[in-house]
């Protein structure tokens, strides 16, 4: 038993030294911004290298090269707080919610450009529904295509997740009822839904 915890022991030290010093790629159309040690907003500006600046020893500044950036491109930092050390930590999304106050046909769940992280709610209708995503500000007219359009049984409960990095909507973000799956037909207001979005 020891042997096999000291085999195992080696073998984390071994992915730790392979990693260490590692640069990873920083994903297009994010924004550099991270939390202090206080857990309030602090900005950070990458310098020439793409490298993240911490504080040196002896309270001095200095560089570490914890993130590089290539050319064009900036950190998801929605995600990410610098911790002590200059190390990355992973953080829960600030979601905003928007919630229906009744039963409806449509949501404005923001009415710019946005992700989506999750929609969830429950057709009260007596028949099937689609439930379609729509990259708008405002409900579209009838006849315009989802981004997304899901079935729904009567009487049955939905839910979509996009995880932490969410979906993109560039024009807005839009949930309604449609009796057609390919295009919007708006249906009866008979769809509770809430929503997670930024």
């Amino acid at each position: 038993m020891a042997d096999r915890m000291d085999e195992l022991v080696q073998a984390v030290q071994r992915v730790e030294q392979a990693i260490k010093g590692q640069l990873f790629p920083i994903p297009p159309g994010a924004t550099p911004a991270f939390k202090n040690s206080s857990g309030n907003a602090a900005s950070v500006v990458l310098d020439g290298s793409g490298n993240v600046p911490t504080s040196g020893g002896g309270g001095g500044g200095g560089t570490t090269t914890v993130v590089q950036a290539n050319a064009g491109t900036n950190l998801d930092t929605s995600l990410l707080a610098l911790e002590a050390g200059g190390n990355l930590a992973l953080l829960a999304n600030t979601a905003s919610n928007a919630t229906v106050t009744a039963l409806q046909a449509s949501l404005i769940i923001k009415a710019s450009a946005g992700r989506l992280y999750q929609l969830s709610g429950y057709n009260a209708n007596t028949a099937a529904v689609f439930i379609q995503l729509h990259n708008t500000a405002t409900v579209p007219a009838d006849t315009q295509v989802p981004v997304q359009s899901i079935s729904v049984p009567a009487g049955a409960n939905f839910s979509l997740d996009y995880g932490l990095r969410g979906r993109q909507f560039s024009g807005g973000i839009v949930m309604v009822t449609s009796t057609s799956q390919a295009v919007k037909v708006l249906g009866a207001a008979n769809t509770w839904a809430d929503a997670q979005y930024s």
